[in-house]
């Protein structure tokens, strides 16, 4: 049975503010996480125990996605955040 993937309110509006092509591959990594969440990402370290994320890489950014799984109900719901930005020359 798949999960399903919901953005938070935050991440909606940065979702909305991204380039299209850049909502094409946050999308596709995060479509990946309707098969099996826990395969997915890695374990986030630190204050929050429990959640996971994933990188996704775009030109010379990278974006982590942060989600927590709600096993019983099969939800994953999505934080994004820059996490570094790199000045293209």
């Amino acid at each position: 049975m798949k999960y399903d993937v919901y953005l938070s309110p935050r991440a909606k509006k940065q979702y909305k503010r991204f380039d299209a092509h850049i909502r094409h591959k946050i999308r596709t990594e995060l479509l990946e996480l309707e098969e099996d969440p826990s395969e997915k990402g890695s374990l986030l370290q630190g204050f929050s125990p429990g959640l996971r994320y994933i990188k996704i890489f775009h030109a010379a950014i990278q974006y982590r996605a942060v989600y927590d799984m709600a096993k019983d109900k099969k939800e994953v719901l999505v934080i994004l955040r820059p996490v570094n930005l790199k000045k293209v020359t």
